[in-house]
């Protein structure tokens, strides 16, 4: 009798600590001694109710219902173990400061990014002036420029801009179901293409296919000029040499954080030229995270030329060395472009993948404490059967 008024305060004091003390007070209201005891442990989770008969010594405590049994049957192969659900909380979390660290590098970038695009400007901007200049004043001259010459189309040169990795959402793939819809499309036409791929992921996906590919390169996190030039080089001596008739550029088209839209462009022939202002991405902050937001830049306006300036060099000379230049710096914001759009893709995805680790964690934690809560409540039942027997 005694020790099963020990085991009794021994339970009574476990449950006042852990919260559960008025729950048992109410059941043995209604009950008394032990079996009223176990009844009321049973009501705090059923689906952890112990069975005595594994000790292999008879007890007074009544067995659980035959619902109750098939569930702790069904359950209880399902339930994780508590070390295998801290190992896995701990591995979410893990990754959840993996994915955030991927979100702040991606917005360093970003910055870098903002400043190659206001490093450009300046010389960017006196091309266009004195281009826009020139081609005001000649507009009724008759010129022999071969960056301007309109000739029947047979193969067409395509630039499709992609990124280096993934990580980043759909960014990728949108580019390359653009690209391949506008091969589809061009070959339908009886159309030649040759492809011009800019981006690791482009080379990847296109080197297993049948599109003849006449330049690969890297786009890299920051494109350089120099990069741009390479590019543009190849496809100035192509257009030149007739080898391709005409130049269409794919790209993503910079939004804002959750926008970006995939956008062809026709490069070469230059048979309108009109200047258009640029874009740039600067660094800003939303609720307190890094976001990204796009800069449009105003177009400079032509230069002023006098009736009576004398050229030491003739009109067309003069434009055939700035079209390059001015190239250049399309094929640059073409990159740049595409680059914004990739890390504002990367920033939103690893912000997603954050947000889910951290939710899974949760929701994990959760599981792990009803573990917890079943198997203290086992080690009460065993501890009341244990001074049943005894008592006997």
């Amino acid at each position: 009798m005694y020790k099963t008024l020990i085991a009794q305060s021994l339970v009574f004091a476990y449950l006042a600590s852990t919260g559960y003390g008025q729950r048992v007070d109410n059941s043995l209201e209604q009950s008394d001694g032990s079996k009223g005891l176990a009844r009321a442990l049973l009501s705090l989770n059923p689906t952890s109710a112990f069975n005595p008969s594994g000790l292999g010594v008879h007890s007074r405590v009544s067995k659980p219902s035959a619902t109750v049994a098939t569930r702790v049957a069904t359950k209880g192969l399902q339930m994780a173990t508590i070390a295998e659900l801290r190992d896995r909380i701990s591995s979410v979390q893990n990754t959840a400061k993996i994915t955030g660290a991927m979100k702040l590098v991606a917005a360093a970038k970003v910055r870098r990014a903002q400043e190659a695009c206001i490093n450009m400007r300046p010389g960017a901007a006196a091309v266009e002036k004195m281009l826009g200049g020139l081609l005001k004043k000649i507009a009724t001259e008759m010129l022999d420029i071969p960056l301007m010459e309109e000739r029947p189309v047979k193969t067409v040169g395509l630039v499709a801009v992609s990124g280096d990795r993934g990580l980043c959402g759909g960014y990728n793939s949108k580019i390359i179901k653009a690209t391949q819809a506008r091969i589809a499309e061009l070959e339908a036409q009886g159309l030649k293409v040759r492809l011009f791929l800019l981006g690791n992921k482009n080379k990847v996906f296109f080197g297993k296919r049948p599109t003849p590919i006449a330049l690969a390169l890297p786009c890299t996190q920051a494109p350089s000029g120099d990069l741009a030039q390479q590019a543009m080089d190849q496809l100035i001596k192509e257009f030149t040499d007739e080898t391709i008739d005409s130049v269409e550029v794919i790209y993503t088209q910079f939004i804002s954080m959750i926008a970006a839209e995939v956008t062809t462009d026709s490069l070469l022939p230059l048979t309108d030229i009109n200047l258009k202002g640029s874009a740039g991405v600067k660094l800003t902050t939303k609720d307190g995270q890094p976001a990204v937001a796009r800069e449009d830049i105003p177009a400079e306006d032509p230069m002023e030329i006098t009736p009576d300036t004398i050229f030491e060099q003739e009109p067309s000379s003069i434009i055939n060395g700035l079209l390059p230049l001015y190239l250049n710096g399309q094929m640059l914001k073409f990159m740049q472009e595409g680059v914004a759009s990739e890390l504002a893709a990367r920033m939103t995805a690893m912000q997603s993948a954050t947000d889910n680790a951290n939710d899974l964690a949760g929701r994990l934690t959760t599981e792990m404490n009803r573990a917890r809560q079943a198997k203290v409540t086992t080690e009460i039942l065993e501890i009341i059967s244990g001074a049943e027997a005894t008592a006997q």
